[in-house]
């Protein structure tokens, strides 16, 4: 609750003009990615030169630190339209393995700023 209260305050902020882009770091859960995405990512891929799939490299071990490498990142534009810009075969692997928390770097921005800076 206290994230979409959050969410709400921050784009009424973009909507005004006082915020062309904002950054947060947070956990949230895979499923609340995934409903916004358009398709779900495979995962049955090799991660990191594992000899694994993602998929099961994290029903052994979780999100842990080695996946932080490369951040998951989103936008949320002022509209309110979340995009998946890095992480879509983290995001639904770790759906599938029933993680309840990712870590995620959100972005919010009112589309000023020129596509390719959150690319």
């Amino acid at each position: 609750m206290e994230q979409a209260t959050a969410r709400a305050a921050m784009l009424q902020k973009i909507k005004r003009g006082r915020i062309t882009a904002e950054h947060i770091n947070a956990s949230v859960r895979p499923r609340q990615l995934l409903a916004s995405a358009d398709a779900w990512a495979p995962i049955d891929r090799p991660c990191f030169g594992h000899p694994t799939s993602l998929l099961v490299y994290m029903l052994v071990c979780g999100y842990d630190k080695s996946l932080d490498d490369e951040p998951i990142e989103v936008v949320i534009d002022n509209k309110g339209n979340l995009e998946i810009h890095d992480g879509n075969h983290r995001i639904t692997a770790a759906h599938a393995a029933g993680l309840k928390t990712i870590p995620v770097n959100i972005y919010y921005w009112d589309g000023a700023e020129k596509d390719y800076a959150f690319v």
